[in-house]
Formats: structure tokens, C-alpha cells, sequence
């Protein structure tokens, strides 16, 4: 990279929807996700990690996990942000297990100029498959209430 240009460094995730009847299943979900010291904690090495990374299909409303041997991650660094018509959305809230108050983050592809405050009547259609778990491998339910928020765009680091 050339000096003075700042750098932003991405990890590029595909997985597939699990719903054997949608009609996106045989083309890849493609998850830009920024690499910076506040993404999301299950992001950050996610090539490590044995618990799954929660998607939402945009298409049916599958919520499923993909383990860390069910998805592709390629890291790539380039000199501008991603100009991509989709940014990654996330539905935040905490597992409905007694005892337990693990965060967990709902992802879902969302195009650029699609309000957040959609996301509130998608998640009535939600259907929850049994891989997606929280960190402690309870089961997600669908939840009374979400946080909605944009993953962030990356910061620059030079």
C-alpha cells in the first residue's frame, strides 16, 4: 500500500441459507464484515471459533448459524471502503435461556438505502432453525424485543 492512504481491512464471509425450499440457496450470502477493535465479538476470528455466526436469510427468513467449517472467510485490505450497495444489519438481544445473558447478533444483508426500522416486521417472520445457538449452545427463540443497529464501516488504520 502505497503512504499516506489509508488502508481498511475486511472479512469477506459467504454462507448459503439452510432452508432446502429457498429460492437464494444455491447463491451465496455475501457478509463484508469490517475488522476493526469494535466488531462484533463472534466476528473477530471467526475461522476460530466453534460457535456459530447467526444469519438471517433476506429472502425466507431463515435464522440459521454457520460454524466456523460452514462458511468461507477470506480477510482482504484495500484503500477505500467497500462500495457495495448492501451494508450488514443486526438485530441484538440476549438469550432467552433462565441464567443465561449471553448478547447475540442476528446479521442480515440489507441495501443501503433500506431503513433500519425495516428489520422490526421482518423479524415476525422469522423462523429459527436449531443452529442457531448463542455461546452457550442454547437455542435462540424468537425475542419480545431487538436492538437494531448497522454494523459499523470500518475505521481506517495506516
Amino acid at each position: 500500500m502505497s503512504e499516506g492512504k489509508s488502508v481498511y481491512a475486511y472479512q469477506a464471509v459467504f454462507v448459503s441459507c439452510k432452508n432446502h425450499d429457498c429460492p437464494c440457496r444455491q447463491n451465496p450470502i455475501l457478509l463484508h464484515l469490517p475488522t476493526t477493535e469494535d466488531t462484533f465479538e463472534h466476528v473477530q476470528g471467526s475461522t476460530n471459533l466453534s460457535f456459530p455466526l447467526i444469519v438471517a436469510c433476506q429472502v425466507c427468513g431463515y435464522v440459521y448459524g454457520h460454524r466456523a467449517h460452514e462458511r468461507q472467510v477470506r480477510e482482504f485490505w484495500q484503500t477505500a471502503p467497500l462500495p457495495h450497495r448492501t451494508r450488514i444489519a443486526c438485530a441484538e438481544t440476549k438469550c432467552g435461556e433462565k441464567n443465561c445473558e449471553v448478547h447475540m447478533r442476528i446479521h442480515i444483508v440489507l441495501d443501503k438505502a433500506t431503513p433500519l426500522e425495516t428489520l422490526r416486521d421482518a423479524t415476525y417472520r422469522w423462523t429459527f432453525s436449531p443452529t442457531a445457538t448463542c455461546a452457550n449452545g442454547h437455542h435462540i427463540r424468537p425475542a419480545a424485543s431487538y436492538c437494531f443497529l448497522w454494523l459499523r464501516e470500518p475505521t481506517s488504520s495506516q
